[in-house]
């Protein structure tokens, strides 16, 4: 008898973790242990590529998994034989309620298993096998995506860039362990308030989208003299031998105020073309050569340019040279892009790119604006040519047709633009905020739910050692 309690006494020493390496205070009757004490198994998956099929066993990895979402089949689409499938699961048999977390790459998430469905793990997945005698499933997810456990993850991985989380430190992992009762209790407490959490989250997703809708709702009003009435009813308009003729029965044009006018691009430009079709020198430093990834986001971004010779750059055509009031205009690929030049900076572009230099009919903000609009990116895409990457050509470019007003009306109307987008933009910074603070918030119950904060716990409850005692007796039966 004695020998027993001196062996159960070992195997609870092992269990749990030293008084100087506790990671924080937790109430009186829960307890610090270890991942592979309140685990019948924690493991990896197989170590070896295997060989893939066309259908069978799903053959999951770290793409597949995400916090609090169901499985994603589709983010990694693999299949192995059931006969491999079989040697696999002697390694790793993932079952309903185990926990997949990942070892390589970004580290400290968990994703409990909600499915029935037979499945193997790559090496890049670790898996928990929680006694569920001992230890709530959900409890040890949620657990398991907290911040703690992020940085206990990254604390012990190997490597710089791509981090690999030792098996041996996985299992070391300390957990902290209420009373069983107390564990449901704290699940279901904080999946309520994470379900809460995520309807607030989908309003601030979908508000992200309203503001999109908005932009382009308040361009397309803007063209149609909506924000600025009064003033096209008391100015004429002059010059009109550019005008063209169009069908206002048309889904793509419309009536417009009596002294505006349909114009083409190219008429009120002093030139439309795009960037050189030769492969220009490559140079460590000189004039910066941008690419569609340098305008993509609606601005000149400098970052990570390509360099051309001073050489190269003098011998451009002039109409090749962007400057201050010119709009940039994306024609392949990511088609549509406009982005006004705000630098006297000198700089070139590849052929991708088109550059629209605006005559003295039209303000240059005036063209940016109209081009972010819907009714020009629609006529682009009517003369976009190709199959794998569209190409909006030069000619097509050129014909496009906008609305203009006098030069009076359209600095008018990009002023109140400007005003309006200003106070959109206020209104997303604060929803971007909103859903920054979600994920604080988030972590903020997942801390106050593992420290026993969250007025779930009931000091009259069997300590926690109970538990593991039990489990530790089944040992040395």
């Amino acid at each position: 008898m004695s020998k027993e309690k001196r062996t159960i006494e070992k195997l609870l020493e092992e269990a749990l973790v030293p008084e100087q390496e506790k990671p924080y205070e937790i109430p009186e009757n829960w307890m610090w242990t270890k991942l592979e004490d309140v685990c019948s198994r924690v493991t990896d998956g197989t170590h070896k590529t295997p060989r893939y099929i066309d259908s069978g066993i799903r053959f999951i990895s770290i793409a597949n998994i995400k916090p609090f979402k169901p499985i994603d089949w589709n983010s990694y689409t693999k299949f192995i034989s059931i006969e491999e499938h079989r040697e696999l699961i002697k390694r790793a048999k993932p079952e309903r309620d185990d926990v997949l977390f990942p070892r390589i790459g970004t580290l400290g998430y968990a994703k409990r298993i909600d499915f029935d469905e037979e499945v193997s793990i790559f090496v890049g997945l670790g898996l928990a096998k929680p006694i569920k005698e001992i230890m709530n499933p959900k409890y040890l997810e949620l657990y398991m995506n907290t911040l703690f456990v992020k940085n206990y993850s990254i604390s012990k991985a190997n490597g710089t860039g791509r981090l690999t989380l030792p098996l041996k430190e996985s299992k070391a992992m300390p957990v902290a362990l209420p009373p069983f009762s107390e564990q449901k209790r704290i699940a279901e407490k904080v999946e309520r308030l994470l379900s809460k959490i995520e309807e607030a989250k989908q309003l601030i997703e979908g508000a992200k989208e309203t503001f999109e809708l908005r932009r382009a709702a308040i361009l397309d009003k803007a063209f149609r003299g909506g924000l600025s009435k009064g003033l096209h009813v008391k100015e004429k308009n002059e010059n009109n031998e550019d005008e063209i003729e169009i069908n206002h029965n048309t889904e793509e044009f419309y009536e417009l105020p009596y002294n505006w006018r349909w114009v083409s691009l190219e008429s009120v430009c002093e030139t439309i073309t795009d960037g050189d079709h030769q492969a220009p020198p490559k140079s460590e430093e000189g004039i910066p050569f941008l690419v569609i990834s340098n305008i993509n986001k609606g601005l000149l971004d400098f970052q990570k340019t390509r360099f051309v010779p001073k050489e190269y750059y003098n011998k451009l055509h002039a109409k090749r040279k962007p400057k201050v009031g010119d709009v940039l205009y994306s024609v392949t690929g990511s088609y549509g892009i406009p982005v006004l030049v705000d630098t006297d900076k000198e700089f070139c572009f590849q052929r991708h790119i088109a550059i629209l230099k605006p005559s003295e009919d039209i303000r240059s903000k005036y063209l940016y604006y109209i081009l972010k609009s819907r009714l020009v990116y629609n006529q682009a895409t009517n003369y976009a040519t190709g199959t794998a990457q569209l190409t909006v050509p030069l000619s097509g470019l050129r014909k496009i047709k906008i609305p203009l007003p006098s030069l009076n009306e359209q600095n008018y109307i990009v002023g109140k633009i400007e005003r309006m987008f200003n106070k959109q933009a206020y209104a997303e910074k604060s929803c971007i905020i909103s859903n920054e603070n979600i994920e604080v918030i988030k972590q903020s119950i997942l801390s106050k739910a593992f420290k026993g904060e969250l007025e779930t716990n009931n000091p009259s409850e069997e300590n926690a050692i109970e538990l593991l005692k039990e489990v530790l007796q089944e040992q040395i039966k």
